[in-house]
């Protein structure tokens, strides 16, 4: 959206690329270059806004309500719109990590209700080979069995 017919130009400030308007001090218009994506998720605090995908000025993707000064909610985890099956808050969130793998959990810390996703594998065998595949890796073995011809 442009207040004046100047175009608009990229420059760079301490939080990234932005866009500015090329007639500086008459037109002080400023957006960002990328705008935040909406997640069709209403805010469970203050049921006015709807979640939105942002990133943080050190680059780490975080999720907040749309109506930013007057609603705080903020989260790290990704938001899911399922209802907690202990508490019924009203979303669940979706968490990754090398230890656990992916796991769904209640966002209140009252509650300690969490689930693990269980990745799904294909397993495929020929006479002498064995491919397992996930959803990130494939692993192959062979199943001929080793003979030692050093004797």
């Amino acid at each position: 959206m442009q207040k004046c017919d100047a175009p608009m130009l990229i420059k760079v400030g301490r939080y990234g690329k932005f866009l500015a308007c090329s007639g500086y001090p008459a037109c002080k218009n400023i957006q960002p270059l990328v705008k935040p994506k909406a997640l069709d998720i209403n805010c469970p605090n203050c049921d006015d806004g709807e979640l939105m995908e942002k990133k943080s000025r050190y680059g780490k993707i975080f999720f907040s309500c749309n109506q930013y000064p007057k609603c705080k909610f903020a989260l790290w985890d990704k938001p899911l719109e399922q209802p907690c099956p202990k508490c019924s808050f009203p979303l669940t969130v979706e968490k990754t990590t090398k230890r656990f793998g992916t796991v769904h959990k209640c966002q209140q810390e009252e509650c300690d209700w969490e689930s693990r996703v269980v990745q799904s594998f294909s397993l495929e065998t020929n006479a002498n080979v064995c491919v397992l595949t996930t959803k990130t890796h494939t692993f192959f073995c062979c199943t001929t069995p080793f003979i030692d011809h050093s004797e």
